[in-house]
């Protein structure tokens, strides 16, 4: 994949033509998989966050090597031919280099039962990734060096979401401290750091007037 400071901005509307003709391209050949978003995608063409993404992540239900991936990418990579400006991988699934076969599980699995429809057509739907695990993704990379200056506007975001979603039916009050980086350690990423956590209470606090974690 290229260095994402080579890569062209995709607006939603870029990537909602190219997805659609990519579906198109898998009906045709009889396939009709569900992958799962996560990042930029999901900010870009479902929040509309942000106006612009530099590629869109995907995960499928497993990481071992699958026809239906293959395919994908495939599709996606002659479609770009076809649309000038889009950069190679504009639609990849490097995300899971670095997970395990039982993280890319669950995350998958989870997608699938929190149902956000990010895009849907013959030959292909796309769902937006679990926002626990959204959350956690952006809190991880934050700290580190050359991290976009965006992930922590997007970390409180997906914060609201998922609270939202949490909420719906129930009277129930924001998770701890401790029960976000337990969420970490299912999904075998680094626990953010009571640093990391100080500021996007604080963050939260200042954009929705509400405490979106509590201490313990």
């Amino acid at each position: 994949m290229q260095d994402v400071g080579t890569m062209e901005q995709l607006s939603a509307d870029v990537i909602r033509r190219g997805l659609v003709a990519t579906a198109a391209a898998l009906h045709a050949q009889g396939r009709n998989p569900s992958i799962v978003v996560v990042g930029g995608a999901i900010s870009t063409m479902y929040l509309h966050s942000r106006p612009q993404t530099h590629d869109v992540d995907f995960m499928y239900e497993t990481k071992a090597r699958n026809e239906d991936v293959t395919r994908i990418v495939a599709a996606s990579e002659r479609v770009r031919h076809r649309m000038p400006g889009v950069s190679p991988g504009w639609l990849n699934n490097h995300t899971t280099v670095y997970m395990t076969e039982d993280t890319v599980r669950l995350v998958y699995a989870e997608a699938m039962e929190q149902d956000i429809v990010v895009f849907r057509a013959p030959g292909l739907t796309v769902y937006a990734a679990p926002w626990r695990y959204a959350l956690l993704c952006k809190l991880d990379r934050w700290p580190k060096h050359g991290s976009p200056p965006y992930d922590m506007k997007d970390a409180v975001r997906y914060r609201l979401e998922q609270l939202n979603k949490i909420r719906i039916g129930a009277d129930m009050d924001p998770p701890t401290e401790s029960v976000l980086k337990s969420w970490a350690a299912e999904y075998k990423l680094e626990p953010p750091s009571d640093r990391v956590l100080k500021v996007l209470k604080a963050r939260y606090r200042k954009k929705y007037r509400t405490d979106g974690i509590i201490e313990g």
